[in-house]
């Protein structure tokens, strides 16, 4: 390899890592109920929206990309995406694998209580079913909740009530 070639590849690379350093994922943080429903109430003054998916839900792998969009494009104007896995602990590194190919750039969580007894104390008309979201004014009140797939125009319209 050449010189010049050598020095293209380490600019290529160089570049390359530092812009995708702003898609960084990090290992999804295990929570209690206790503690997500402390971190959606440090929010405040924020709208928060939250969605709980797994890996191994087809539905929820394929709202994903939108959701991350809308959390981008919508972040300027105080909008916060949760993602909550609800994946076994076991299978973090799964969860996590998908984070960071969807490039979430922000904070995401995997549930660690029992199943049944989290969604029943999350939210009592919660089947459990995937995927699952819930918005949360700037005032930490759920304004909106639905089972079932989403999307960015689906969001931006509840959202956009509250802005």
């Amino acid at each position: 390899m050449s010189r010049i070639s050598a020095i293209v590849l380490s600019v290529v690379f160089a570049v390359g890592g530092c812009a995708g350093d702003q898609n960084v994922s990090s290992p999804p943080i295990p929570v209690t109920l206790e503690s997500l429903v402390d971190e959606i109430g440090s929010r405040d003054g924020r709208i928060v929206v939250v969605n709980f998916w797994a890996t191994w839900c087809m539905p929820c792998r394929i709202e994903f990309p939108e959701l991350v969009r809308f959390g981008k494009e919508f972040a300027d104007q105080g909008v916060d995406i949760v993602f909550v896995s609800t994946d076994f602990e076991s299978d973090k590194q799964l969860a996590e694998a998908f984070l960071e190919e969807q490039g979430v750039p922000w904070p995401s969580y995997i549930r660690t209580d029992v199943n049944l007894e989290f969604i029943r104390s999350f939210h009592p008309e919660w089947t459990g079913a995937l995927p699952a979201t819930f918005i949360f004014d700037r005032d930490g009140h759920l304004r909106a909740f639905w089972e079932g797939m989403t999307s960015y125009d689906e969001l931006n319209e509840t959202v956009g009530q509250m802005l």
